[in-house]
């Protein structure tokens, strides 16, 4: 099992407690904050699978090396691009499908190659292993909130 499944497997964990919101941490729901971190997953994966590796550009990009060096996401300095915001409803079937998505993406990471990329919107082009580095910071990014939504 990769890093990468074993924290949607814990994001599975805190399911039951999606209505949950503290404003002091997050306007979102646990639920919110769920889904985005699924749809993220899927959305990258897709993405990967679908990419043209001719067609990958290198730049560098000092928030990227920060965040991958620290393993850190600042919190509220950047807004979702609008591809992996969740509906205005959030409900336990969307979420519960969203995982089950993000479970089976999350296994075919070990079968792309290694040139497959997608553009992230602050980082840059990234490629495979950098994707799933991103995919795990932020995956731990909005399991932090939710511990702090919850506590």
């Amino acid at each position: 099992m990769n890093q990468l499944t074993k924290l949607v497997h814990e994001m599975e964990d805190y399911v039951s407690k999606y209505e949950f919101v503290n404003e002091e941490f997050s306007a979102a729901s646990v639920g919110w904050q769920i889904e985005h971190s699924m749809l993220t997953i899927n959305k990258i994966i897709y993405a990967l699978e679908k990419s043209n590796p001719s067609k990958y550009q290198w730049s560098f990009k000092l928030s990227r090396y920060i965040v991958f060096t620290l393993g850190k996401i600042p919190r509220g300095k950047a807004k979702a691009p609008s591809v992996v915001l969740p509906s205005e409803t959030i409900s336990l079937d969307t979420i519960k499908s969203q995982i089950a998505e993000a479970k089976i993406q999350a296994t075919k990471l070990d079968s792309l190659l290694a040139s497959s990329y997608f553009k992230h919107p602050i980082f840059g082009d990234l490629k495979l292993k950098q994707a799933i580095r991103m995919l795990e910071v932020h995956t731990r990014h909005h399991l932090s909130i939710i511990r702090d939504i919850l506590n």
